[in-house]
């Protein structure tokens, strides 16, 4: 039997948008991804560009008003540092028996989780140092994990990626 090329291509559609549905409104989770710091000058106080450092003198217009003392934004060090997040959503399976049965090219320990996202944030995942997994419980609980090896391309039209995490405190 012969399948027309538009039968199947109804059917990759239909796929794409239940596949979409289960990341963006059923059963995705929030998910945070944290990429590292990055360094600039305060805000707050006038820097020193000779001792690279603070001149611990107010700049007009910072957060937190001081005189004759260190700069409180900064502690005197000219710069701040900031971690640099993003949010995304992702399927999470933190329980091994709802895996989907593929080869992991990844070792994988105890406590790892699979993610199921989109292929637009792939190597966003690559790219982090770890990932906050489910925030919306991080009131009570935080998980952390790092990538446990390369993700993997998957779905029909290969527009999803799947991903191994291994949990650390962090």
């Amino acid at each position: 039997m012969i399948i027309p090329q538009s039968s199947f291509d109804a059917l990759i559609a239909t796929y794409h948008e239940n596949c979409v549905a289960m990341i963006d409104n059923y059963f995705g989770v929030n998910c945070k991804l944290t990429f590292g710091t990055t360094k600039s000058v305060c805000i707050n106080c006038n820097f020193n560009p000779i001792t690279k450092k603070s001149s611990n003198t107010y700049k007009t217009g910072g957060p937190i008003v001081f005189d004759g003392s260190i700069c409180p934004y900064c502690d005197g060090e000219g710069y701040t540092s900031l971690e640099t997040t993003e949010n995304i959503k992702l399927r999470v399976y933190p329980n091994r028996k709802n895996w989907l049965k593929i080869a992991i090219p990844a070792t994988v320990k105890e406590n790892s989780i699979q993610t199921i996202g989109h292929l637009r944030d792939m190597s966003k995942c690559r790219t982090a140092k770890y990932i906050t997994a489910n925030t919306d419980v991080s009131g009570h609980v935080v998980y952390n994990f790092q990538l446990a090896g390369e993700p993997i391309i998957h779905g029909l039209d290969k527009k999803f990626f799947i991903a191994f995490w291994n949990r650390f405190d962090g």
